[in-house]
């Protein structure tokens, strides 16, 4: 292994049998030996200690050591016995918090998990890096170090090995650092962005060869195809009864899970399968589950045998000793290099057995990844990747993660987003779920949907179920409502390739996870902390996805969300949201809620073929207004690992923005690579702006002759087809005299009237709110201030009722603003009624409380009284959210 595992010795401090390592002015390392011998290898977390020494003071006499950097400070009482609470403390200088020895964090925001097999919703996870406490310490006491030969041993030196991270809340910088002692996270290949097709199923080389054409005939695009356990003999003693002519009385042959020799029954001619697939640009994995060995009817089996010193004419299995150098060697020279030559791109190592080697504490789903990701990277025109569960600590260079078999369920789609995103704090940026889940449960389709779209906006996109012919994955089995849904988010994931890539980059350089919780930008704010179903997903977007059901009486979802400070807009629709304000977010099984920054860019592939994934000829390049930014598109060939040498391009896109202008300016590399398109198109999507009939386009300082047109209904300015060679600076100027260019443009009409076409009302109902809208949204809006401002204040009370929340106020209140009587509100509150002076200055409230009764005689004999009282608590609180905006609890 290369790697500079020798601190420099500049930062070391060094006491008897107390070691100090100032790693970064925000990381210790922390050693005792009672030997006074340390260990300087390379461990399976941490690979680099030799960075850059950081400007540190050293104050030592015969009593202490003191470490003081520009954010810590630690301080040590010499002892000979090693560490306590007592003599070793660190302080956080930034936020004033001191660390002691051996000190337990409540406040840790937790990492991943191995796995979330058999999972029906939250499962617990493991600590990381990240707490609210400031600090966090990571134990490499135990972990095994990597000899001369790269292979793993037990260590023989230092019963203490910890390193302090001590970054109050600069999480991000927290991961970065980490990164640069732990392994920086690889460039994934382009491929892995598209999406996958996987099932637990008999499929034979027709089966599979149909199917991949029935994506094409749908035009559902695919990038991988995974053959599940089948494509390897599993019945083997029928298989053998029917294909071999040797005598097998005797021989001991393990359950069929594990196996590494192609069904012929089932795969007559899988070299042609395999080409078939990389004609049609589909990436092919295998799956593995070799704990069981390599069984005396393997097609392997002779050549592993001798090699291992076994007589093969005993028919005994070679057991999976992947601990054992020469057995990993002929392991992966003898059964996967051949069919990698073939045409497999990657495999699955599905292990879900023991986690004991022959060398003790090495867990061999750890090594396991290790050594495929290594393999398949032998060669750098190919980039590794390995798709396996999360082994621990350091398995953030191994990408991509397999979270297991999870239950049909909205609990496990509900934690999914919150357990994708926590993997942050520990690097693993590359989580995959079994899309729609893995077994048991329901039949869903609105389930199945919901899960589609939280894939669309996760880290990789995959169909998977287990054998049971009920659980359904395809889009096209399913009913023409939900086969278009699926469809379009399938598509619209194969657009966000460029963004995602590019992303990745930013993961690979600056260790910025696709999927990260809002506290990594927002660590001051309560909010963003509670907020565990919404994420950042890259830069430019915060996505928010739908895992309740639609509540059934409004035909929608609803869900509050919370966006940070600055300006928003729904990516998909181009409405204005104020930030640092929590909303109550409807949506429809077609809607997904995602929100734009203001000043996002952010680059898709313009849809042109079935299933092209490489660097697209045409882009749609989404703009949002309100702030100055800049973006870099990423782009390389996608497979080989040349990037590492520089051989890669980046399109800086650069928005500046003022109320009345913007700039928007594209700069290409000066000499692109041959992966790049000679002759670019590109459509620009400036969403949420106004319409301004006196626009000014200026395209390189001239008069613009592009053609544009305005979609009213998202408020986007659509510029098409932009030639752009690939040699280029190019700058787009746009400007209003007379307006800010923003829209604010008020849908609260035109939001509450699709409510009320969605709800189940009577017709006629329908048709009296319809007619009576604009005057109800107006008294609704006030009537919601007034309900903030009173229960800010006190209780209210009415007819003997006491209220304590505006939803049960608003039930109170809503006959009298349907009917328009919202003079008749207003009954002194059971307190001070100086309190609500201020609040009842909104309303005029001169009517006799004679002809308050006369009215309220009149209303309860109506039939629009009957249908107000008859709409249940969420038509309610919808009707107040929509036409009030404000959230109603």
């Amino acid at each position: 292994m290369e790697n500079s595992s020798h601190a420099n010795p500049k930062a070391i401090v060094h006491f008897q049998n107390v070691r100090f390592t100032v790693l970064t002015s925000r990381i210790f390392r922390i050693e005792y030996s009672s030997s006074g011998s340390f260990e300087n290898r390379s461990t399976q977390v941490i690979l680099n200690r030799e960075l850059p020494v950081p400007t540190f003071n050293l104050k030592e006499t015969d009593e202490k050591i003191e470490i003081l950097t520009q954010f810590l400070h630690l301080i040590y009482h010499k002892s000979s016995n090693g560490f306590t609470p007592a003599n070793l403390s660190i302080h956080i200088l930034k936020i004033d918090r001191i660390w002691h020895f051996a000190e337990k964090d409540p406040s840790n925001l937790k990492g991943t998990a191995r796995t979330l097999d058999m999972a029906d919703g939250a499962i617990s996870l493991e600590k990381g890096l990240i707490s609210r406490s400031g600090w966090a310490v990571l134990d490499d006491s135990n972990t095994l170090v990597f000899n001369s030969q790269g292979w793993l041993e037990n260590r023989t030196d230092s019963e203490v090995d910890l390193y302090f991270f001590g970054f109050g809340t600069a999480y991000q910088e927290c991961i970065d650092e980490y990164c640069s002692l732990a392994g920086k996270i690889p460039m994934i290949p382009r491929w892995i962005l598209g999406n996958w097709w996987s099932r637990y199923w008999e499929y034979t080389q027709d089966d599979l060869v149909h199917l991949m054409e029935s994506f094409e005939s749908h035009d559902i695009p695919l990038s991988v195809c995974i053959v599940d356990m089948d494509w390897h003999i599993v019945n083997i003693q029928n298989y053998l009864a029917k294909h071999s002519a040797d005598d097998w009385k005797g021989v001991q042959f393990h359950n069929g899970w594990t196996g590494f020799t192609w069904n012929e029954d089932f795969f007559p001619d899988y070299p042609s399968f395999l080409q078939f697939l990389k004609a049609k640009q589909i990436r092919a994995a295998l799956n593995l589950h070799p704990a069981s060995g390599i069984a005396p009817h393997e097609s392997q089996y002779i050549q592993i045998a001798k090699a291992m010193g076994l007589d093969p004419a005993l028919k005994n299995t070679v057991p999976f000793d992947i601990a054992n150098p020469k057995f990993a060697q002929e392991y992966f020279n003898q059964i996967l290099h051949p069919y990698e030559e073939k045409g497999v791109d990657f495999w699955w190592m599905d292990w879900q057995q023991e986690k004991s080697t022959s060398i003790i504490g090495l867990d061999p789903l750890w090594w396991l990844n290790h050594l495929h990701f290594l393999d398949l990277g032998r060669d750098m025109s190919k980039r590794p990747v390995i798709f396996s569960r999360w082994g621990g600590y350091g398995n953030h260079r191994y990408p991509i993660g397999f979270s297991g078999d999870t239950y049909v369920t909205w609990k496990s789609l509900a934690f999914q987003p919150y357990f994708t995103s926590t993997a942050s704090n520990v690097g693993y940026s590359w989580w995959s779920h079994d899309l729609g889940g893995h077994m048991s449960g329901y039949d869903d389709p609105e389930l199945y949907i919901r899960w589609i779209q939280f894939g669309l906006f996760s880290p990789v996109f995959r169909l998977h179920s287990t054998k049971n012919p009920y659980i359904e994955k395809l889009p096209w089995k399913f009913d023409a409502h939900i086969y278009q849904l699926a469809k379009s988010a399938m598509q619209f994931r194969h657009a966000l390739i460029p963004y995602i890539y590019s992303m990745a980059w930013k993961n690979h350089t600056l260790s910025e996870s696709l999927i990260r919780p809002l506290y990594y930008l927002h660590p001051e704010t309560d909010e963003a902390y509670k907020t565990q179903n919404e994420y950042y997903f890259g830069s430019e977007l915060l996505c928010a996805p739908v895992v309740d059901p639609i509540v059934s009486d409004l035909q929608l979802n609803r869900q509050v969300v919370w966006l940070p400070k600055g300006k928003w807009f729904n990516f998909f629709t181009g409405e204005f949201y104020k930030g640092n304000e929590s909303y109550a977010i409807y949506s429809r099984l077609s809607e997904i809620p995602v929100f734009a920054k203001a000043g996002a860019i952010i680059p898709l592939a313009h849809k042109n073929s079935w299933n092209n994934i490489s660097n697209p000829d045409e882009l749609d390049i989404y703009i949002f207004p309100g702030k100055s930014n800049s973006f870099e598109l990423y782009e390389d060939d996608g497979v080989s690992q040349y990037y590492q040498e520089g051989v890669y391009d980046i399109t800086q896109f650069k928005l500046t923005w003022k109320k009345k202008f913007m700039e928007f300016s594209i700069s290409s590399s000066e000499e692109p690579h041959d992966f790049i398109p000679t002759n670019r198109k590109m459509n620009l999507y400036i969403r949420g702006i106004k319409d301004i009939p006196d626009l000014d386009i200026l395209e390189n300082d001239t008069p613009s002759q592009i053609q544009r047109s305005y979609d009213e209904n998202s408020d986007t300015l659509i510029l098409h087809s932009i030639s752009f060679p690939a040699v280029s600076n190019w700058v787009l100027k746009i400007s209003s005299p007379s307006s800010n260019l923003i829209s604010r443009r008020d849908r609260t009409l035109s939001k509450t009237k699709d409510l009320i076409k969605l709800m189940k009302l009577p017709l006629d109902f329908k048709h009296f709110l319809y007619q009576n809208l604009q005057k109800i949204t107006s008294q609704m809006q006030q009537l919601t201030k007034f309900l903030r401002t009173m229960l800010n204040s006190v209780k209210y009370a009415r007819d003997g009722e006491i209220y304590d929340n505006d939803l049960a106020l608003l039930k109170h209140f809503l006959p009298q603003i349907l009917l328009g009587n919202i003079n008749a509100i207003i009954t002194p509150p059971i307190l001070d009624p100086s309190h609500f002076i201020e609040s009842l200055s909104l309303f005029d409230s001169s009517n006799e409380e004679d002809v308050r009764d006369i009215f309220w005689d009149q209303i309860r004999k109506s039939k629009i009284l009957q249908n107000i009282q008859n709409l249940t608590s969420t038509q309610i609180r919808a009707l107040g959210e929509f036409c009030g905006n404000q959230i109603i609890d």
